[in-house]
């Protein structure tokens, strides 16, 4: 439905395309050989586009059209597939478009802003892959032999960091992947994973850096070998979370970690370590819980007691049971025409789980291989402490991402952004999301930065330096008004608390965690449901 508005707008966009990608390919061509299918890599950003703008106009013009049907007066004697083919072929007459526009400012913006920084971002990666294609080669991202070409460049992920994401790129019959941030705390992560399992061929990314950027490998869930490799592959997840504990990490879900062979591999960093944003007291168990093996999101701590489902993220567990909030169109083309949400369960990706004899082997018969791994590297953790300070002193001006809020809650903000009625003017949308923000525990100036964030149609996004005290946007203003302890801070003082007494209640709440008769959350506060807890740490 609306495809030819999404297409004249996207055609615009693109009249250029060929012209622009010409004048960025020169003096990188090879035997005047084709380095780039412009063709193919047009169609699929053309896609990207429309998809884009489908998700912001889509609703908005549902509601724009059966308002015409009501009020305009040609529209009338005309059947309604009739009617729906006259509100497109008029919809960029001059006098209608800019009554549209007068009327939804914030429609206009935000499809304008997505459209020109997607086509700059686009043009980014490009020009990075030409520049960086032999380092690409030497460190064998690129594993096939022969003249290179880049064929795809797939937008993945969330929009952040003024519209940029993870990109996917296919060359020949490879894949690499791009993100457009600095890859120095996946060098910090490789050192100390292999330091706390005392293994040194501990699976990590293998990546390129640039300025600001880095390439990566494209990984994929490889299957193990034998049983022991299953149970290898639980304790190295162990390892994986006894550093992530020792570094207060946050948000390792199951979409940052695959499993490949008996190795549980990092894919994504940014939120490896953090500090504690939260203005308001914090309760004894808000504490707790902040300190705990829990917050990491490496284990589970969310269960449906009904179905028995695990319904939240997690890097360990099983097969994960995601929610999403999706739309359909219902009579479509007639004059009841309407947009219909609800909320859908689907079973998540399972590639953070080992696979064996093509199946997924979830935790449950590993348990003590994933405790054994902890134990393991809190001990080796304890006795390494010289050469870990070492390794945070030479990683101190690292950049990490800072998480406000859980992801999906800013996704599903960010569709109700694109209502017809938050698309008018600025004040009523600032309004509603303060609204919906009344009982967060996150203090006010912060949130005048995510709202603007998320005006622009970006996830909001806040980092720091491990060394420093003070959170910034991405636009390198600072965030918050008060300093916090730094990262780096908050780890040193993890470290003061390790302990045998420490270890044993974080091997106990990593036993509750897989114990579905016995509510993980307990441990905290025995008066407060676990959604209520939980909902308390997202919101």
């Amino acid at each position: 439905m609306f495809e030819s508005i999404y297409e004249s707008l996207v055609k615009e966009k693109l009249r250029d395309f060929e012209k622009d990608l010409s004048v960025l390919t020169r003096g990188y061509e090879e035997a005047e050989r084709e380095l780039i299918n412009i063709r193919k890599i047009k169609k699929q950003f053309k896609e990207y586009l429309k998809g884009e703008l489908r998700d912001i106009s889509q609703t908005l013009l549902i509601a724009d059209i059966n308002e015409q049907r009501q009020g305009v007066f040609e529209f009338w004697d005309l059947y309604p597939d009739s009617q729906y083919k006259q509100y497109i072929d008029r919809f960029f007459d001059k006098y209608y478009y800019e009554r549209f526009i007068a009327r939804y400012k914030l429609w206009h913006e935000r499809i304008h802003r997505t459209m020109d920084l997607g086509y700059a971002f686009l043009l980014e990666v490009i020009k990075r892959y030409l520049n960086d294609l032999d380092k690409l080669r030497a460190k064998r991202l690129l594993k096939r032999a022969g003249e290179y070409v880049l064929q795809e460049v797939e937008f993945l992920g969330d929009k952040r960091n003024s519209g940029k994401c993870t990109v996917r790129c296919k060359i020949n019959e490879d894949y690499v992947i791009y993100k457009p941030e600095s890859g120095r705390i996946f060098e910090l992560y490789g050192k100390l994973i292999k330091l706390v399992s005392g293994d040194d061929n501990y699976k990590i990314l293998n990546m390129v850096q640039g300025n600001k950027y880095f390439w990566a490998e494209h990984v994929t869930n490889y299957r193990c070998n034998t049983e022991s490799d299953i149970r290898e592959f639980y304790k190295n997840a162990g390892f994986m979370l006894a550093l992530a504990y020792l570094m207060n990490a946050v948000d390792i879900n199951d979409r940052k970690v695959y499993a490949v062979g008996k190795y549980p591999v990092l894919i994504d960093a940014e939120t490896l370590s953090s500090t504690n944003l939260f203005s308001k007291k914090v309760t004894k168990e808000r504490k707790l819980f902040d300190r705990s093996v829990f917050k990491t999101a490496i284990i589970p701590m969310h269960y449906s007691r009904e179905n028995k489902d695990i319904i939240e993220h997690n890097a360990l567990g099983d097969v994960i049971l995601v929610a999403r909030s999706e739309s359909d169109i219902t009579d479509e083309f007639t004059s009841k025409a309407k947009e219909r949400w609800e909320v859908r369960k689907y079973k998540g990706k399972h590639t953070h789980l080992p696979k064996f004899s093509g199946e997924s082997v979830p935790v449950w018969e590993y348990v003590d291989d994933v405790i054994e791994g902890f134990d393991e590297g809190y001990d080796n953790i304890m006795d390494s402490l010289p050469a870990i300070y070492k390794l945070l002193k030479d990683y101190e001006n690292t950049k990490i991402r800072i998480i406000l809020r859980n992801r999906d809650f800013y996704s599903q903000m960010l569709k109700k952004l694109n209502s017809p009625e938050l698309l008018k003017d600025k004040e009523t949308t600032q309004d509603y999301i303060k609204l919906v923000f009344t009982d967060s525990s996150i203090d006010e100036y912060s949130l005048k930065h995510e709202i603007q964030q998320l005006m622009r149609g970006d996830v909001p996004y806040f980092t720091t330096l491990l060394k420093d005290r003070t959170v910034y946007t991405q636009e390198w203003d600072r965030a918050l008004k008060r300093r916090y302890e730094s990262p780096l801070e908050c780890i040193i003082n993890k470290l003061d608390d390790f302990s045998k007494e420490d270890k044993e209640k974080q091997i106990d709440f990593i036993r509750s965690a897989f114990d579905y008769d016995h509510c993980s959350l307990a441990y905290f506060d025995n008066d407060k449901t676990i959604e209520s807890v939980v909902n308390e740490w997202i919101l």
